[in-house]
């Protein structure tokens, strides 16, 4: 056991460390392990919110996922997401639901609340007396004329280099697509939109997809159709009650049914933007019930949570009790102090470096001790720092 310095003595409690003559010795507890959930049936009360079915898992986990209605998303069915059903983002953006209402993200050529103005911060910028004419600073992706049926281009940053604002010609055909290319409107679904004009019915082909006629695109977005509209994931349409409904609800019969958040229109990454769906909508597929590590995010605090191969919702562990961040590590949020160094935590290996004191490599007050081969944790008091040459919490 190493001696103290005259102005410091050992602690009374077994632990060995030197601390101030006047110290109280009040033991510095060792790490447990915080289980996500305790309450034997964690539905009880359920802890979704705006009408969510509450769905709890099998022991010894006793975690819980919230199946949400058409109106709201989050953990626990918390986030007014309705407002994203009705697509308010133009030209293309991406709408993304919070508490308070809904925001878009845009095409770099877009800005505004509802990405519906030319942005100045896109390769575009403006001539003329009135400044009433676009013109490029580099690269004129748009004069090779790549929009059709009427399109208008507009010079943007990234690739391809330009995007189309796609329109309804005068003969009433819509039409999308990079390049407006695809006509989005059968003469089937305007016929029975012309019928009633607040109609909604199923799409043929895929589960999550309706057609809306009281929903008129000007600017039919990026994989969709003129009057398509398509539930949040993981919702799918209830072709009997004519709404998103949660996806254990719905007999899709012959229409295709998509497991994984990427699969969804609303989902599929837009031209310019560089961040892989997969970061926000990771897949479930051939996984079991249950929490998972997030595929892109390994060995950090970020997992996800599975029911039937649906992803429900991405979440973060919380910190220790010494402050530090948990990882999500072997099936539940875990200190990194309970982790072994090899596999990227801070578990050191006291059976090969022996018993002794270690100080930790990112906080100068905090130090390990290992004994018979157990690290433990400890603190210093305020203001002492540990001192690895005399293996003590001092004056530094």
């Amino acid at each position: 056991m190493p001696g103290c310095p005259s102005t410091l003595r050992h602690r009374k409690d077994g632990d060995f460390a030197c601390v101030p003559l006047d110290h109280p010795d009040v033991c510095v507890p060792s790490l447990t392990t915080d289980k996500i959930i305790t309450d034997p049936d964690p539905c009880k009360p359920s802890p979704c919110l705006n009408g969510g079915h509450c769905i709890g898992s099998s022991p010894p986990q006793q975690t819980y996922m919230c199946v949400c209605n058409s109106a709201y998303s989050g953990q626990n069915c918390q986030i007014v997401s309705k407002v994203c059903a009705d697509l308010p983002c133009r030209n293309g953006g991406t709408c993304h639901a919070s508490t308070t209402g809904f925001s878009c993200t845009c095409y770099s050529a877009f800005t505004g609340q509802f990405c519906e103005l030319v942005s100045q911060d896109g390769k575009i910028q403006y001539t003329g007396t009135h400044c009433e004419t676009a013109a490029t600073i580099d690269t004129d992706h748009c004069s090779s004329s790549p929009c059709l049926h009427g399109g208008t281009c507009f010079n943007m940053g990234n690739s391809p280099g330009y995007v189309c604002q796609c329109v309804t010609i005068p003969t009433g055909k819509t039409y999308g697509g990079l390049r407006c290319e695809e006509e989005l409107t059968s003469s089937a679904i305007t016929d029975q939109c012309q019928t009633s004009s607040s109609a909604k019915f199923a799409d043929s082909e895929e589960c999550q997809r309706f057609y809306d006629c009281s929903i008129v695109y000007a600017n039919v977005p990026l994989h969709f159709k003129q009057h398509l509209d398509e539930c949040i994931y993981p919702q799918m349409f209830n072709d009997i009650t004519n709404q998103c409904d949660n996806f254990t609800n719905v007999n899709c019969g012959s229409r295709k049914v998509l497991v994984d958040g990427c699969d969804y229109s609303r989902n599929k990454p837009l031209p310019g933007h560089s961040e892989p769906c997969t970061i926000a909508y990771p897949s479930c597929r051939n996984k079991d019930d249950g929490l998972y590590e997030h595929p892109d995010k390994q060995m950090t605090p970020h997992y996800i949570k599975c029911f039937v191969e649906r992803m429900m919702g991405t979440f973060q562990c919380e910190e220790d009790q010494y402050g530090v961040e948990k990882y999500f590590y072997k099936g539940t949020c875990t200190s990194q102090y309970q982790i072994p160094k090899a596999e990227g935590g801070k578990l050191i290996d006291c059976v090969s470096l022996g018993d002794g004191y270690y100080p930790d490599e990112d906080i100068k007050s905090r130090y390990i001790t290992c004994i018979n081969n157990v690290a433990t944790v400890h603190d210093c008091n305020y203001p002492l720092q540990f001192s690895p040459l005399y293996k003590a919490c001092m004056f530094l």
